[in-house]
C-alpha cells in the first residue's frame, strides 16, 4: 500500500487489476480493488468490485459494509441500509456496520435509532475516553445533586455543537464539570449550563458519573424539535471584540463577512468538503469587506491569498486568532461569516450569528438531506453541491445570494 500512502493510485489501481486477474478467486483482492477505485471516483466499479468480493465470499462483512458506505454516498439510502443490515445479520457486533448504520439513518432524520447505535463507536479500538464504563451515564440514573463529567471527542465543532445540551443537565439538579480541547477553553470557560470547565489534561475532581459529549442526545432522549436552541448559547468575551475596533473603524457602513475555505487537513473528509481559495474568487467582487478567518492556510492557496490582499478585497487577520475566543470576537463584529463545514462554521452558528455553510453532495450526517436551512442553527443556511466534487454552482448561488443580502 506504500504507492496509495505516495498518491499513486492508478499504479496501485493496475497492481491489484492484475492481482485480480492471477487469482480471480481472492475475495479480498477484489476488496481492495473496490477501495481504490472509491479514491480514484470510479463509483459504480466500485460497487461492482464489491459485489464480486461478497460473491466470492458471502459471509464478507467488510465487503458489504463497505457496499452499504459507498451506496450511501450515491444517495442510494434503501440499498445502502439493506447492505448493512446483511452485515449484521453475519456479526451482530461488527462495529462499522452498526456506526455507519447510525449515521445513515441520522443523516435520514431517523434519531432514535441513529443516536442509539451511534454509541457503538467507542467499541472500535480505535477511541478511549479513559474513564470506567461503569460510570457511564446513559440517562437512567438520577442526577440531582450529583456530579457529571461531560467530556469533549472528535473535533472542535463536535464540541460547540453539542455542548449545547450541558445545559439540560444543569436543569435537572446536576453538577456538570465540562472538560474540553485546550483551544476552546478560553471561549467556554464561562460556560453557563457548567460549574466548572477544565482542559484536555487538567485535573479531574471528583464525579459521581461521566459522559461523552456526542452520546448525550442518546442519553437526553432527543428529538428533531429539541436540536434548536434560542438565541446564542455562546458568547464573545466584551474585552476582545473591542480589541478589532481600529480594523473596523474605516468600513462601518459596508457590510463585514467573514470567509473560511477549508478544514483541518488531517480530517478523514477534507478532500469533499474544502474548497480551494481561487474557487472563491467570484465572491470578492460583491459589495463587501472580507476577511479571512482561516487558521490554517495551506500553500496552494497562499498565492492567491496574497493576490487578493494585494487587492484589498480580503484581508488576512489569522494570525490575531490564536484561541477560538478571539476568532468568536472578531465574528460577533461580523455581518456573516460564509465557511465550509468546518469549526469556524460551528462557532457562528452557536454565537447565533448568520452563517452560510458550503455543504459537499454527500452532507455530513448533521446537516441531513435536500434543506437549505438546519434544525441545529437559526441562523445557518446551507448551499449545497448538486453535482459531486463541483462547487461551481455553489459558489455562483452564494454569490447571488450575497449580491441581494442587505444584512441582518
Amino acid at each position: 500500500m506504500g504507492l496509495i500512502q505516495l498518491g499513486e493510485l492508478q499504479r496501485a489501481l493496475d497492481i491489484l487489476v492484475h492481482l485480480c486477474k492471477i487469482q480471480p478467486q481472492s475475495a479480498e483482492a477484489h476488496y481492495n480493488r473496490g477501495s481504490l477505485l472509491g479514491k480514484l471516483e470510479r463509483y459504480e466499479d466500485e460497487l461492482d468490485a464489491y459485489r464480486q468480493a461478497i460473491a466470492l465470499k458471502p459471509r464478507f462483512v467488510r465487503a458489504y459494509v463497505n457496499l452499504g458506505v459507498a451506496l450511501r454516498d450515491l444517495r442510494r439510502f434503501d440499498e445502502a441500509l439493506l447492505q448493512f443490515k446483511k452485515a449484521l445479520s453475519i456479526d451482530p457486533n461488527d462495529v462499522g456496520a452498526r456506526t455507519n448504520r447510525a449515521q445513515t439513518n441520522l443523516l435520514l432524520g431517523e434519531f432514535e435509532h441513529g443516536w442509539r447505535e451511534y454509541e457503538w463507536r467507542w467499541r472500535d479500538g480505535t477511541g478511549s475516553h479513559g474513564f470506567p464504563q461503569s460510570t457511564l451515564w446513559t440517562g437512567g440514573q438520577p442526577i440531582r445533586d450529583r456530579t457529571i463529567l461531560v467530556h469533549h471527542e472528535q473535533g472542535f465543532g463536535d464540541t460547540l455543537q453539542f455542548v449545547r445540551f450541558v445545559d439540560r443537565l444543569s436543569a435537572a439538579g446536576a453538577r456538570v464539570v465540562l472538560r474540553v480541547q485546550y483551544a476552546l477553553l478560553p471561549l467556554l470557560k464561562i460556560y453557563r449550563g457548567a460549574a466548572e470547565v477544565i482542559g484536555e489534561t487538567g485535573e479531574v475532581p471528583h464525579f459521581d458519573y461521566h459522559i461523552p459529549t456526542l452520546s448525550l442526545p442518546f442519553a437526553l432522549k432527543v428529538r428533531a424539535p429539541d436540536l434548536a436552541v434560542t438565541g446564542p448559547y455562546v458568547h464573545a468575551d466584551d474585552a476582545l471584540v473591542r480589541q478589532w475596533d481600529d480594523l473596523f473603524a474605516a468600513s462601518a457602513r459596508r457590510r463585514k463577512v467573514g470567509i473560511v475555505w477549508s478544514g483541518s487537513r488531517t480530517h478523514v473528509n477534507d478532500h469533499n468538503r474544502s474548497i480551494s481559495l481561487e474557487q472563491l474568487t467570484p465572491l470578492f467582487d460583491a459589495d463587501a469587506d472580507f476577511f479571512a478567518l482561516q487558521h490554517d492556510v495551506r500553500d496552494s492557496d497562499r498565492t492567491c491569498l496574497a493576490q487578493l490582499e494585494h487587492r484589498a478585497v480580503l484581508r488576512d487577520v489569522s494570525a490575531q486568532l490564536t484561541t477560538f475566543a478571539e476568532t468568536a470576537a472578531l465574528i460577533a463584529r461580523l455581518d456573516l461569516v460564509i465557511s465550509v463545514d468546518t469549526a469556524v462554521a460551528h462557532l457562528a452558528g452557536a454565537l447565533g450569528k448568520p452563517v452560510w455553510i458550503a455543504v459537499p453532495f454527500m452532507p455530513d450526517w448533521r446537516w441531513q438531506l435536500d434543506r437549505s436551512d438546519s434544525p441545529w442553527y437559526a441562523q445557518a443556511h446551507l448551499f449545497r453541491q448538486t453535482t459531486r466534487g463541483d462547487w461551481t454552482g455553489v459558489v455562483a448561488a452564494l454569490r447571488a445570494e450575497l449580491d441581494a443580502w442587505r444584512g441582518p
